[in-house]
């Protein structure tokens, strides 16, 4: 007791007693720091430097030289049991201490029950969808978006978790989360039963609540602190956190400021990069020859068939043709098209020429034609076979020793994730550092940009951790892992330094490994390393398959739609033939009719006997509340008047139907329904409406260009028949005029 007042003593002896210890929260702000900032280390100097007989410090301001007797109370009687030397504890004999409660000897530490578990968004190992509530439990499979292409089913227990977002601490954005990191998480916070061990009467199992962080975090070096932390790894380093579970590689740089468990999941570094398979292009049917020897080709084809048909036809056989006595001797000889049949019809080897040439001249050219042919067609197979034997897929990746990574050249980029764990191995191994300097250019944020990149062509390889290669690989066909792994480590749950958790949660795993709880995981959320997708066949000659000849198979496609497009077109040009030749013979016989009338009229006008026309005749025309009558005098007069013509003509001259059509409505007999009408009239757009459209267009008359369309003296007059509706004519502004029958 002496010692301890003479310590204290000697602590309080550098007070001058000016100072007032603040004795509550009224005091400002200025006092408190004060006390805190100056006098109290004052003291906790004055009494780490005191030396008494029994009591002394370190540097570190810790008690030297402790020599305590352990007692035991047991009845009220003291029992001498131990001693305490310094930091060395001696029990006697341990089976005879009677603990407080008559229980067993108590664990020496108690472990917190809550612990903050740090995660990244990283597939298979963590999914994460965004929610509005906290009931995850009740989800079972969900579809998470990798990508906006790239949507897959999640079946699994999912945890609520949140993302902070910005600096405020408040603000954040809840989601669910569930994968194999998880799946791992909620099994170790289970209590381990299993164990006989003295260090697990301790119950071990814990609650955690999950926050999603960006990266898992990095250690670069810094100039001013030494080091920068960086993602899950700063968060453990500044206690914010207490465990950090996902695909974090345990390397030395991190070991520096974080504890590792036991590995839960070893790895290596794997390449990986897009299948290209050999595919046959349109024009591969093309390729065995050059442009100029195809086009050479197809010349001598046409001069050949010319050729052939001009020796035919002038030949001396033609006089041997004509003197028979039918005609269609003439037809024995080749035409042009008959010519051309042949010509390609021994190119190709069909064998299905309908004529061959009669003269001697044009046999001669068919026979060196056909040798012609003959080397051509064995030419063209030979290196068409070539062709397909050498052509043959370039040549992948063989791993890190591939001279494409070590001597990379300009038009071939790969990368991986900046400051990644991969990073930091090419960035420690000096012979790496020319593939390091090469892959800075090409480095990604985020694995999922790498992967989309490697899809879409922007980048030719892509270096991360095998297990997420072997995922990305067995869900996409596309990518294909290439060589052997290098860089082998291991995943390991990250705690704080010095964390009581550590020993435990390494028991866990390798109780886990040793029962077949790990493989079930990887088999569950990793699955088969090929997946869906066909590894590699062994090498081997490739055989022909659909892909190889589809070009030609598109030709004969596309020579059967031309066959029919031809069809339709021959089709409808011979229905028109037919219904002009039908139009033909119908005006024909109109006009033979006509002729024979009008001879008639000729004759009764010599006779003086003339046809007249009732004056009471009905006339249809059309008017406003649709079809009307009215005499033929009454129609006449009123023509008249609309031609602003005497109406006194009609007493000095008989009516007769007239073929004067213009923008008025004329008296005339429908050629269809035999009726007397008075015509209606439609404007309608013809030539001349186009013709100067063109014109004011051309001038740069824009505004006025679309009047012709709108404007009765651009346009041509349809006379329509107002009972049948045929049309009877057309006056045109130019051209002539058109009279339908």
């Amino acid at each position: 007791m002496r010692d301890s007042l003479e310590t204290l003593r000697s602590g309080l002896d550098v007070l001058t007693g000016e100072e007032e210890p603040p004795v509550g929260c009224t005091k400002k702000r200025v006092e408190v720091d004060q006390w805190t900032q100056i006098h109290s280390p004052r003291i906790f100097k004055a009494l780490c430097s005191t030396r008494t007989s029994k009591i002394r410090f370190n540097s570190q301001c810790r008690r030297e030289y402790l020599n305590y007797n352990v007692i035991n109370i047991v009845h009220g009687q003291r029992i001498r049991v131990g001693e305490m030397t310094d930091e060395r504890l001696e029990l006697s004999n341990e089976r005879d201490i009677v603990w407080p409660g008559g229980g067993h000897r108590p664990f020496e530490i108690s472990l917190p029950r809550n612990l903050k578990v740090l995660i990244v968004s990283d597939p298979p190992f963590v999914y994460s969808i965004p929610t509005t509530s906290s009931n995850c439990s009740a989800l079972s499979i969900e579809t998470v978006s990798l990508s906006p292409t790239n949507i897959i089913p999640v079946k699994g227990e999912w945890f609520p978790c949140w993302q902070q977002v910005g600096d405020s601490v408040m603000a954040r954005h809840n989601f669910c989360c569930s994968g194999y990191a998880i799946d791992l998480l909620n099994r170790l916070s289970k209590p381990q039963m299993d164990n006989s061990s003295s260090l697990h009467h301790l119950d071990t199992s814990f609650s955690f609540e999950l926050r999603l962080v960006s990266s898992y975090g990095s250690v670069t070096a810094s100039t001013q602190s030494g080091f920068n932390l960086s993602g899950a790894i700063q968060l453990l380093a500044e206690e914010k956190a207490d465990m950090a579970i996902g695909a974090i590689t345990i390397n030395p740089e991190r070991e520096q400021f974080v504890d590792f468990s036991e590995p839960w999941l070893y790895h290596g570094i794997r390449i990986v990069e897009k299948a290209t398979p050999r595919a046959s292009p349109m024009q591969s049917f093309l390729q065995p020859l050059q442009s100029s020897l195809w086009i050479s080709l197809l010349i001598s084809v046409m001069a050949v068939g010319i050729v052939i048909y001009l020796l035919d036809i002038n030949s001396p056989f033609k006089a041997f043709y004509m003197s028979h006595s039918d005609d269609s001797s003439s037809e024995e000889r080749v035409g042009l098209g008959e010519a051309m049949w042949f010509v390609w019809g021994v190119l190709l080897n069909s064998g299905v020429s309908e004529k061959t040439p009669r003269s001697g001249s044009a046999r001669v050219l068919a026979v060196v034609w056909c040798g012609f042919c003959m080397i051509v067609i064995a030419s063209y197979t030979a290196n068409l076979a070539a062709f397909l034997v050498l052509d043959q897929p370039e040549k992948s990746l063989t791993g890190i020793s591939d001279p494409r990574l070590r001597n990379p050249s300009a038009n071939f980029s790969f990368g991986t994730v900046l400051h990644s764990n991969v990073y930091q191995y090419f960035k420690r191994h000096v012979e790496l550092s020319t593939v390091f300097r090469k892959m800075e250019a090409h480095n990604v944020e985020k694995v999922d940009d790498a992967i989309n990149s490697l899809l879409n062509g922007k980048m030719d390889a892509f270096i991360w951790d095998s297990i997420r290669i072997d995922w990305e690989a067995s869900r996409s066909c596309e990518l294909r892992p290439r060589g052997s792994l290098f860089g082998r480590s291991a995943y390991g749950v990250a705690l704080q330094k010095g964390s009581p958790w550590t020993p435990h949660i390494t028991t866990a795993i390798l109780n886990m490994a040793e029962s077949g709880v790990m493989e079930g995981l990887d088999h569950r959320w990793i699955g088969e390393p090929n997946g869906l997708c066909i590894p590699d066949a062994v090498k081997a000659p490739d055989r022909l398959g659909l892909s190889s000849m589809r070009d030609l198979f598109v030709l004969l496609s596309l020579a059967v739609t031309f066959g029919a497009i031809l069809s339709v077109i021959e089709v409808s040009f011979g229905r028109h033939r037919q219904r002009t030749a039908q139009n033909r013979k119908l005006a024909l016989r109109y006009g033979r009719r006509w002729f024979v009338l009008m001879k008639k009229r000729k004759m009764a006008h010599r006779t003086g006997h003339r046809t007249t026309y009732n004056m009471q005749m009905i006339v249809y025309r059309r008017g406003f509340a649709g079809l009307q009558t009215l005499s033929l005098e009454e129609a006449w007069r009123n023509n008249l008047m609309r031609r602003k013509r005497d109406v006194s003509v009609m007493e000095k001259e008989e009516w007769r139907p007239a073929h004067n059509f213009s923008s008025h409505p004329t008296i005339i007999f429908c050629t269809r329904c035999r009726g007397l009408v008075e015509t209606h009239v439609e404007y309608r757009a013809g030539i001349f409406a186009y013709f100067s459209i063109t014109i004011m267009a051309l001038l740069l008359l824009w505004p006025c260009a679309p009047l012709p369309c709108f404007l009765s003296f651009f346009a041509d007059y349809v006379h329509i028949c107002p009972v049948c509706s045929h049309r009877i004519a057309r006056a045109r502004k130019i051209g002539t005029q058109s009279f339908y029958v």
